[in-house]
């Protein structure tokens, strides 16, 4: 395993992880989160008609819909950055894509990076 391969991996998942931090991604999924838990509320609330819960779970819906697009979005703006600086680098000869899957699939990488997100999503939510 070569040094530039390291170097252009952890460039990668610093990219990830600052591209992961600044997209907001979290706080779409925890809106989302709460939309649907208040939709569930609404279904089970026994002061409200049919009709009154139908309406507010229909907006709940489009809230969803528009989360979920929102979530979607931003993730492949997250997963752009990283890909862009391994393709950049293949292409100028600096490491090929193969050794970067292999380093990305090796046990080593898969806990460590699990750790490293695990710690940011714990940082950004303080």
């Amino acid at each position: 395993m070569s040094l530039t391969l390291l170097a252009i991996c952890a460039l990668a998942i610093a990219a990830f992880a600052a591209a992961f931090h600044v997209s907001g991604i979290l706080d779409h999924v925890m809106r989302a989160s709460r939309t649907a838990r208040e939709a569930g509320a609404v279904m089970s609330d026994k002061t409200l008609d049919d009709e009154e819960k139908e309406k507010r779970v229909q907006k709940a819906s489009l809230g969803l819909f528009a989360s979920f697009g929102q979530i979607f979005i931003r993730s492949l703006a997250v997963l752009a950055l990283p890909g862009l600086i391994l393709w950049g680098a293949d292409a100028a000869g600096l490491v090929t894509l193969q050794e970067v899957e292999n380093f990305f699939l090796s046990w080593e990488v898969i806990i460590g990076t699990t750790v490293l997100l695990g710690v940011l999503i714990w940082w950004q939510q303080r």
